[in-house]
């Protein structure tokens, strides 16, 4: 069997049925608002995968866990498939070789798919949002040994995972003890690692694939990289291709981006500075680019070799790198070892760098000065691959170098347990119990090739294919002998999907449709071979001019409509008064407007009122839903589509707050506030098509049979949510669940008592309230003024509030400007490339003093500024991270300067004492700034402390800021505490117009932002950190070293308060936190 798995799968949408895809089809939304909010999707359907299973007899909680519960995890025996589940960050042919490395260990060591594990893979499609959602989904269910490839995937799941502590084996991975996720150095084991981690380290050769560059060509000089600075992966191989330049001669030109978008106009760039190659390390971003990074190349003549092993295939013209299979096999066995029961406490994390080399002569031929690169015999010898000039493919024998792996180990059979344990029913034995299977038949007349094509990739697509490859097989087809099938995604690309079509069309004996955009375009395209669909909407309504018995000859199928007169049978048995319900829909969808149409007829049918609200974004929705509840429905009961499941969270938490039960469609949503779902069941809608591709297969003709639905429906509920609307739910309709989530007992939801805040030494040390040290006004080289250089990232109030501040300090400590010193300002604007360039003309113009404001514009000074010259940095969460140093008291001898840590513990700590009822906070945050995703920490660290939960939301960009928050006000939080970076510090405007519409109060760490719509702000001052650091400026340009200047944290914080803005969220300011502020703003 052949999967082809295409990028976007697990951002696209997340648990939604056949109209999340078929949503796309009038492309009025856009692909843009499926990515958007998959975040949110994410989370709700995962535990629909593995918990489609019958309901055990009792349902059980368990407490959360502890580290001393989980300091030698394991996977325990089970009498069912175990669950695994495997995260990757982008979807690229490397992480396919890994892949089928990693199934072939597990397939050898006796961990089938399908049999003793269920294994589900996630792909971020380079998002950090989506990981951050797909890292919390993986942690929330069912799995038992979590899974990622690449460093980026690692560390999101460590962050999440770090208090569940699951047992997590990682690969694909450079170097995991410079990640940031507690692997002190390799090897690793014992207290040099989280006891719950496994894994491998394969860190590049980056040293030796330089070094065979210039053997290739002696007069090498110049090389490119375009890479990805927040990648920790990407950032250790470049700072080792530094070392290894300078050494060998060669200049490194460096050019950085933030998105796939980015790579190839990053790339030309390089060829217009006039390299003589082009080389790629670790970067998972501009691998899932690399067409457009060789596409550049090519136009410019010019080479580019990857310490990938397989961008040869992709027009490198050589590579030096891992084999990924070889490391996914080593992954896999360390993967087997813990399903076998090994505790990954005992297990030792090592560096495993199995070399591949690939020679790609067509990539040679088509460079323009190809004379001077030539390939010694010896070099050639050792090549795994080489690719000839016509493009054919030459496979050597060539042993992989590297550690041996560990011999295999038959796992021995379980030992039998000392009670019976009674097995849930999985979904293949439910559907056999459904559908028997048949013994395998005589071979058929021809092998079958199956080509099935799906618009994207989500866990109800997987489900569905899933039950076609065990439905062939219950039909008693052998694969291999009767058949052999693969899935292709269009990955949300409609253009794409035609694509696919017409390559099934061509390639293939039968064309099998998941999704609605499949399907009609199948019907549009292919006319000449079966076509066999699952997930989709009834044919008759996208294009089929038939009837259900009489339609397309070459046509058959299972279409997906909701179960509707079984809901509303079911909601008059919940509550036999029922008069009316309601649910919101988007007119721009086609299956919403058909599906309300549908249950509308089915409500009257069964004597019940439907009112309907439309809503046409994401921002309209919690609007739209509250608007809804005021038309008096008794329960809402929301239909699929694509908006309404991308905001389900917006409309559970209207809901709520009206205490009105809400009903979903789809089995997931019981995680995100529904109190029950009826659903159907895609895995047995997948073995229902695969049952009629059978009977094609043995010579019937799809004309002979109906279009049909889906023959199983699956009942879930949520006890606790019921409990919090106080909807009473009957024993007959409990014992008939599929699922049930059982009421958490209260002793389990206490929060615990503040504590006092532990002492940290990573901590920034204790204000201090001495006089300001500053140093006599000196002049620079040759009597002349000092030059300083002042740069921040972005143009955000706390950056113009530290450079005034600055400014102003340098004046009381009596520094003359123009005479003891001059300064300049200038913002990178969010571009890190404006910054970068602004580093650079800073040392063109013989600045003295670099004075970098925000953590992007630290790093680059760190980069690029002259180890000889200071520099004195401000508005920086923990410099640290930005790897100016080790300590505030240990760092490199030419930077010093200011961190400013927010104030998080006094923050709630005020909440804890004033304002009681805020125990849920959320706030925005983004994965691309590490001094972000540090601020998120300490919230997060904090609010424990207080018993106070925080939710967070990633944003990436500015126009998702909106949106986000709108997201986060419908997770059920009392209040908004907004943390500091530089891009949500840019947008907080849009914060607070989203929180205004959700009624939400918002709390901040900036007291600028009080003016815009914050009811309080704990902030530090950033103007008087300006002053701090200028005094700090004065005493280095009077002859200290920063060496002996040790980081400090802003001194001085403040309170601000708004009245206006507290009343118009409904908050009331206890007199005791008024006279403790520095000031009131807007009193009556």
């Amino acid at each position: 069997m052949e999967s082809v798995r295409v990028a976007g799968g697990a951002q696209s949408c997340y648990k939604r049925r056949h109209v999340m895809s078929d949503a796309l089809r009038p492309l009025l939304l856009g692909l843009g608002l499926i990515a958007l909010v998959s975040g949110l999707l994410l989370y709700g359907d995962l535990p629909n995968r593995n918990r489609h299973l019958a309901r055990p007899k009792a349902v059980a909680t368990s407490p959360t866990p502890t580290a001393t519960q989980t300091q030698a995890p394991t996977v325990s025996p089970q009498t069912e498939p175990i669950p695994v589940a495997l995260m990757q960050a982008v979807a690229t042919p490397l992480m396919d070789d890994a892949l089928r490395g990693l199934v072939r260990a597990l397939d050898e060591r006796g961990y089938r798919d399908g049999g003793r594990i269920r294994f589900s893979r996630f792909n971020a499609d380079g998002s950090a949002d989506t990981a951050n959602s797909i890292g919390t989904m993986m942690v929330g269910g069912s799995y038992k040994l979590l899974l990622t490839f690449t460093t980026t995937s690692m560390q999101v799941l460590y962050r999440t995972n770090r208090q569940t502590q699951l047992p997590h084996v990682f690969g694909v991975v450079s170097d995991p003890s410079a990640s940031n996720v507690g692997v002190k150095k390799l090897p690793a084991s014992g207290a040099d690692k989280p006891a719950w981690m496994a894994g491998l380290g394969s860190m590049q050769p980056v040293e030796a694939i330089f070094r065979a560059a210039k053997k290739l060509n002696p007069d090498l000089k110049s090389v490119g990289v375009v890479w990805n600075n927040a990648e920790i992966n990407s950032e250790l191989t470049v700072l080792v291709a530094r070392k290894i330049c300078a050494e060998l001669g060669i200049t490194l030109v460096e050019a950085t981006v933030q998105g796939t978008s980015e790579v190839g106009q990053a790339a030309d760039s390089l060829a217009a500075r006039s390299v003589q190659a082009i080389w790629t390390g670790g970067d998972a971003l501009v691998a899932s680019a690399m067409p457009a990074l060789t596409s550049s190349a090519a136009r410019n003549g010019i080479p580019v070799f990857s310490n990938v092993s397989g961008n040869a295939f992709q027009g490198s013209m050589f590579d030096l790198g891992a084999d990924f299979e070889e490391v996914g096999y080593a992954m896999g066995q360390v993967a087997a070892d813990v399903l076998d029961g090994k505790s990954t406490a005992d297990m030792t994390i090592k560096n495993y760098m199995p070399e591949r080399i690939i020679i790609n002569y067509k990539a040679w031929a088509a460079i323009r000065d190809r004379d001077a690169w030539k390939f010694p015999d010896d070099f050639v010898k050792s090549a795994s691959i080489v690719i000839r000039e016509d493009g054919t493919r030459e496979d050597r024998k060539v042993a992989a170098k590297g550690p041996a792996l560990p011999a295999i180990q038959k796992p021995a059979p379980s030992a039998a347990t000392t009670a019976p344990v009674q097995p849930r029913e999985t979904e293949a034995a439910r559907v056999a119990r459904l559908r028997p299977a048949k013994p395998p038949g005589a071979p058929l007349a021809q092998k079958w090739k199956l080509k099935v094509v799906t618009l994207v990739e989500a866990p109800s697509i997987d489900q569905t294919y899933q039950g076609m490859l065990q439905g062939l097989k219950d039909a008693g087809l052998v694969e291999g002998r009767d058949y052999e099938v693969s899935l292709a995604s269009a990955q949300g690309d409609m253009s794409t999907l035609s694509n696919l079509i017409d390559v099934a069309q061509q390639q293939g004996d039968m064309v099998m449709t998941i999704t609605t955009p499949a399907l009609q375009t199948a019907l549009q395209r292919v006319t000449t071979k079966p076509v066999i669909f699952a997930l989709a909407l009834d044919p008759l309504l996208v294009g089929d001019k038939g009837t259900h018995t009489q339609h397309r000859e070459n046509v058959a199928g299972i279409y997906d409509r909701s179960p509707f007169e079984a809901m509303v049978k079911l909601l008059k048995e919940l509550k036999p008064g029922l008069k009316k319900v309601g649910t919101l829909f988007a007119p721009g969808e086609v299956n919403s407007l058909n599906f309300r149409e549908e249950f509308g007829k089915a409500a009257q049918s069964g004597g019940l009122e439907l009112v309907v609200e439309p809503s046409t974004a994401p921002n309209e929705v919690p609007l739209a839903a509250t608007t809804l509840l005021g038309k008096g429905p008794e329960f809402v009961v929301q239909i699929n589509d694509n908006l309404h499941d991308a905001t389900f969270a917006a409309i559970a938490n209207a809901a709520r707050r009206e205490s009105k039960p809400l009903m979903s469609f789809a089995t997931g949503f019981i995680k995100a506030g529904a109190v029950l779902s009826l659903a159907n069941d895609h895995f047995q809608a997948g073995w229902d098509a695969s049952q009629l591709a059978a009977r094609v297969m043995r010579g019937e003709s799809p004309a002979s049979m109906p279009y049909v639905g889906v023959s199983n429906t699956l009942l879930a509920i949520n006890l606790n949510t019921a409990k919090e609307v106080g909807l009473s739910i009957p024993a007959e309709i409990l014992a008939r669940a599929d699922e049930v989530v059982g009421d958490v007992p209260a002793a389990a939801t206490t929060a615990p008592a503040p504590a006092p805040a532990p002492a940290t030494t990573s901590a920034p040390p204790a204000a201090d309230s001495a006089p300001l040290k500053t140093g006599p006004p000196t002049l620079g080289p040759g009597g002349r003024p000092w030059r300083i250089f002042i740069m921040n990232y972005n143009d955000t109030l706390p950056a113009e509030e530290t450079t005034h501040g600055f400014v102003e300090g340098m004046k009381k400590a009596g520094w003359e400007e123009g005479k003891h010193f001059t300064w300049r300002m200038a913002s990178g604007h969010g571009d890190l490339a404006t910054v970068a360039a602004l580093v650079d003309q800073a040392i063109k113009e013989d600045s003295d003093l670099i004075v970098p404001i925000s953590t992007p514009s630290l790093q680059t000074a760190l980069k690029k500024w002259p180890e000889n010259l200071p520099i004195v940095f401000g508005y920086i969460g923990n410099p640290m991270y930005a790897g100016a140093g080790k300590s505030y008291t240990d760092h490199k001898p030419n930077v010093t300067g200011l961190s400013s840590v927010s104030a998080f513990k006094e923050m709630c700590a005020v909440l804890n004492e004033h304002f009681p009822h805020i125990k849920r906070i959320g706030t925005l945050f983004t994965p691309g700034e590490i001094n972000s995703v540090y601020y998120a920490d300490e919230l997060e660290a904090a609010g424990k402390q207080y018993g106070i939960h925080v939710e967070r939301v990633g944003v990436n960009a500015a126009q998702e800021i909106v949106d986000g928050t709108n997201i986060l006000c419908s997770r059920g939080i009392d209040a908004i505490v907004q943390i500091s970076d530089n891009l949500i510090s840019a947008g907080f405007k849009g914060v607070a117009k989203a929180a205004k519409v959700n009624k939400m109060p918002i709390f901040s760490f900036q007291s600028g932002q009080v003016k815009d719509g914050a009811v309080l702000a704990y902030s530090r001052d950033f103007h008087d950190g300006g002053v701090e650091m200028a005094a700090i400026a004065t005493r280095i340009l009077s002859g200290t070293s920063p060496a002996d200047i040790p980081f400090a944290n802003i001194r001085r914080t403040r309170v601000i308060i708004d009245l206006k803005n507290a009343a118009e969220e409904g908050i009331t300011i206890p007199e005791a936190l008024l006279r403790k502020a520095d000031e009131v703003r807007n009193k009556p």
